[in-house]
């Protein structure tokens, strides 16, 4: 293969240099013979006096000289010449390398078009795979499994990347960490000498000019001892030997109370001495439903975005426990503390039934919740409870039955079929009621017998879902909008015309254990003992379902969320100002001058009531439950219901409130089929179980587990199974 050779003649006024372009000679071109050495060059003219190049001629008679082309540096104004030589090489080279070098040419040539072939042969297989690939990825490689009563093909990963979810595997052969989301669960548990309290106390204030209010009081304080961030829930439960069950409730005005009185600043205070000690680091008093919500850090207190320590790591707070309306009808009187601890027991011992099939694991191995219980005793009666002191007994880590984890909702045979169940019925009166239903086991898996009494369901609705969040319930009140998270029906066991006639129209109607569902017997319901369930040990109850009405729903829980709602978006000023103005204009005697809305009333942004007005000028406030052109119902405060004559009705005035449950309730039949359709339960059950007894949040779902065909596995292992000799 010819090569070029340039022979670069560079002459400038600095004298003469020479410049050699050697070509880049690849894996397929041999390199030249060496070329004979060149004629010296001629001595350079001597430059002119104006700074010119001088033209150099070349010895051997060869090409004229190029034209001058500028330049900069020290061959500024010089001349470059270029000389080919390859004829000159060529002549001189001997015909045996010739016909060598005419091999090696056809051996490149070959190796090329080899080359070629190959990287064609390549090319064709890539496409080959590619397309067998996307063919792969859009069949259904995997094994079926059935997951309620649907079957899904499932899909091959790619790869180990895809398979366990990762950009990259750092280690194909051996577990490790960064290639798995490894999950860790550390049991922790307080010491008895970090949970301290006062002996409990009463506290009695005057909420008004004639009205007073008295709380029972537990001031403690918790220290969180361990090494790392810990979400301590504080909550209480006082259970007397009477089998009196009441949990703690949060209010500010003895909280202020007991803060003022130890020297401690208010935790939402903004008083300028209790901003200086928050200032001085001295620790303020909470609300027990503050430290599970919030956390206080730096001196302020946080609201976390998600669930996350409430304690940091050698914190202590301080806090109050609060009962208003609490019964003195005790001698023996236990609180029990619940959030110290997550070292609750859930055991898990595995065992197959009578047709060999797995126990399922909701329901093997005892499920206990640790709690701290405080003992105390009293020896008086309920009257003039300042006679006697409250004697402290003791606290002690206790393991309590957990009976919210052992219940459930049964999965039913026909995945078709919801246990979610809802109609429209048809009233007496001409009217439409919307019902719902759904059943529940309880199964005992302690080792001991248990006893328990319902007391009354709650069944959630959250409104629409929205991917993987329930909207909840967005109701308008005189242009504002107020979002409720929950609507509670309630469900207290009785069974009126209406779920009677519910249940007998969906075919679960048993009139004696109708009367009242959460009664072992209907008939022996209101004898000592008559609510009471007996559980053995590994026993499983099948109760009877729990009924809803659509029009049950606990309105003065939404009543009081709207009014928080609106109150603190309001401007609570104005609302004093506008309560004192109608004082004064209904009381002349009061000073119409004072300014003092703010002092006297609590501003609070109040929905309005419906008002009947009779034609003598009497107004009647209440709720208006029937109305027609004859009559109408207004049920009042007392929650006596009078049943009024159109014809001494003047007119009939629906309030704030009436649109809000008109709202609430055109929203039920939709939020009742989301649930239908996600399959699944949110319930609050209020049971009395002892020292368990309580409310209990619970979210059950009703979908029939995966269904895997294990036909290639058994094929699999009989392969692995050892051959027996011939």
């Amino acid at each position: 293969m010819r090569s070029r050779f340039n022979l670069c003649v560079v002459a400038g006024c600095c004298g003469l240099s020479l410049a050699f372009a050697l070509p880049a000679f690849g894996e397929d071109e041999p390199a030249p013979a060496p070329a004979p050495a060149p004629a010296p060059a001629p001595a350079p003219a001597p430059a002119p006096a104006d700074g010119g190049a001088a033209p150099a001629a070349p010895a051997d008679g060869g090409a004229a000289p190029a034209a001058p082309v500028a330049g900069n540096g020290e061959n500024a104004g010089g001349t470059v010449v270029y000389v080919d030589v390859r004829e000159e090489l060529e002549g001189k080279r001997s015909p045996k390398h010739q016909e060598v070098m005419a091999r090696r040419e056809k051996i490149h040539e070959a190796v090329k078009a080899a080359r070629a072939q190959a990287n064609a042969t390549l090319n064709d297989e890539r496409a080959r795979m590619k397309r067998e690939n996307e063919k792969r990825d859009g069949e259904n490689l995997g094994d079926p499994v059935t997951v309620d009563g649907q079957t899904i093909q499932t899909k091959r990963p790619k790869s180990m990347e895809e398979a366990i979810g990762k950009d990259k595997v750092i280690d194909v052969y051996e577990v490790h960490p960064q290639d798995f989301d490894v999950i860790e669960h550390d049991r922790w548990s307080l010491h008895e000498t970090d949970f301290q309290f006062d002996r409990p106390q009463y506290l009695a204030l005057q909420t008004s000019r004639v009205h007073n209010r008295r709380w029972f009081l537990l001031p403690f304080q918790v220290t969180n001892s361990t090494t790392k961030p810990r979400r301590i829930t504080p909550t209480f439960v006082a259970v007397t030997d009477k089998g009196v069950f009441m949990p703690e409730v949060c209010s500010f005005l003895p909280q202020d109370s007991v803060a003022a009185s130890t020297f401690h600043p208010s935790a939402h205070s903004t008083d300028p001495g209790d901003l200086r000690m928050l200032a001085e680091m001295v620790l303020p008093m909470e609300a027990a439903s503050d430290m599970q919500t919030q956390q206080f850090r730096d001196g302020k207190f946080e609201l976390p975005a998600q669930l996350a320590p409430t304690f940091e790591a050698g914190q202590t707070r301080v806090g109050v426990a609060a009962w208003p309306a609490f019964t003195d009808e005790w001698t023996e009187l236990k609180i029990v503390v619940h959030g110290l601890t997550n070292a609750h027991h859930y055991g898990l011992d595995l065992q197959k039934n009578k047709d060999n099939t797995w126990l399922d694991v909701t329901e093997a191995g005892e499920k206990q919740r640790r709690v701290l219980v405080l003992s105390f005793t009293r020896n008086d009666d309920e009257f003039n409870v300042e006679r006697t002191g409250i004697k402290y007994l003791g606290k002690t880590w206790e393991y309590l039955w957990m009976w919210d984890q052992d219940l459930k909702t049964p999965i039913p045979t026909d995945p078709n079929d919801p246990q979610l169940k809802d109609k429209v019925i048809d009233t007496p009166a001409g009217g439409k009621r919307t019902m719902v239903t759904f059943p529940y086991t309880l199964h005992n898996s302690t080792t001991t017998d248990q006893t328990i009494e319902v007391a009354e369901i709650r069944l959630a609705l959250r409104g629409k879902k929205n991917g993987t969040k329930w909207s909840g319930f967005e109701v308008d009140v005189g242009g504002q909008k107020v979002t409720l998270d929950e609507l509670h029906l309630i469900d207290d066991g009785r069974s009126d015309i209406y779920k009677a006639q519910f249940l007998r129209e969906m075919g679960f109607a048993q009139p004696p254990a109708d009367t009242n569902r959460f009664a072992p017997d209907a008939a022996k319901s209101k004898q000592p003992g008559g609510m009471v369930y007996k559980l053995a040990p590994d026993q499983t109850l099948q109760f009877r379902p729990a009924v809803f009405d659509g029009t049950n729903v606990d309105w003065a829980r939404v009543r009081m969320e709207v009014e928080t709602a609106l109150t603190l978006a309001a401007d609570r000023k104005q609302l004093g100002d506008a309560k004192w103005k109608e004082l004064t204009e209904a009381n002349k005697e009061l000073d119409a001058k004072a300014d003092l809305g703010n002092l006297v009333y609590d501003p609070r942004r109040l929905l309005t009531d419906d008002t009947v007005t009779l034609k003598d000028g009497r107004k009647l406030v209440g709720e208006v439950t029937f109305q027609n052109e004859k009559r109408v119902d207004l049920k009042l405060p007392s929650q006596a219901v009078l049943d009024l004559d159109m014809g001494n009705v003047e007119k009939v005035e629906l309030g704030e409130m009436a649109a809000v449950r008109k709202q609430l309730l055109d929203a039920v039949p939709s939020a009742i089929q989301a649930l239908k359709d996600d399959k699944r339960v949110f319930a609050y059950f209020t049971c009395l179980c002892g020292l368990s007894s309580g409310t209990y949040r619970v979210s059950r779902s009703y979908r029939q587990p995966g269904v895997i065909d294990e036909n290639w596995l058994k094929v699999w292992e009989s392969e692995l199974e050892p051959k027996a000799a011939p």
